[in-house]
């Protein structure tokens, strides 16, 4: 079996691993995944029952006039 075609993936609490390395963070507001050597943060919007309705990306280059 050739283990580069492979990834090893891992869950402990809100934690997503892969390869041992953090990947993606959850938690109540949303979830921080991986990008480069850095975490965008994606925040959920929920409705009165809980359900996911969208996803906002946080992103720090957005400027407003």
């Amino acid at each position: 079996m050739n283990s580069s075609r492979y990834s090893k993936f891992g869950y402990v609490g809100g934690i997503e691993y892969n390869n041992g390395a953090i990947d993606i963070i959850h938690n109540s507001e949303g979830y921080a995944l991986k990008n480069g050597t850095t975490y965008v943060y994606h925040y959920n919007l929920i409705d009165h029952l809980g359900n996911v309705r969208a996803t906002i990306k946080d992103s720090s280059r957005c400027r407003t006039a």
